[in-house]
């Protein structure tokens, strides 16, 4: 995410006009979940549009991303610039780009263990177990000798993280 990087890759905003909306979205509701899609090593990136990246990781505290290494693609317009980012440091940014995701991912999680929070019911994975997802899109699961059925909304309290899965209690 820097306006270089935004700006070849014809995405039509700059980094300021996307922190103004992800403002006025955690301002409305401030327990939204953010996730993003990030490419390193477009053609051209360098060093200092990398770490601008990985700064905005660290501001905009994403709940999820898919990250990928750039790759050329047939029939795009990237197609034309020339792929100078070697993949080694390609390699390299994606590592230290994940890992600063997991460390937000796992911060955002961490903050909901206490919580009471709605879950809308997907299914049952075994008898008497249950899983659905938060409105902040986050797998829960819980035990109950009740039966659910698929669709119900169902109040528990988050009491830990398992890989990021929630594990909580009906209450």
């Amino acid at each position: 995410l820097s306006n270089n990087i935004l700006k070849k890759m014809r995405r039509g905003y700059t980094i300021d006009q996307y922190r103004d909306i992800v403002f006025n979205l955690r301002k409305r509701r401030p327990n939204i979940s953010i996730t993003t899609d990030l490419i390193v090593g477009f053609p051209g990136e360098t060093t200092d549009d990398f770490l601008q990246t990985l700064s905005c990781i660290n501001e905009f505290s994403f709940d999820s991303s898919f990250c990928f290494i750039y790759s050329s693609r047939e029939n795009t317009l990237s197609k034309k610039y020339l792929d100078t980012v070697e993949f080694s440091v390609k390699l390299k940014r994606l590592n230290v780009l994940q890992n600063a995701l997991v460390k937000s991912v796992q911060k955002n999680i961490s903050s909901l263990i206490d919580t009471v929070k709605i879950i809308l019911i997907y299914g049952s994975i075994k008898k008497n177990v249950y899983w659905g997802k938060t409105d902040c899109n986050r797998t829960t699961l819980f035990e109950s000798l009740k039966e659910y059925e698929n669709g119900v909304f169902v109040k528990v309290l988050i009491l830990s993280n398992v890989n990021n899965t929630l594990l909580a209690k009906i209450i």
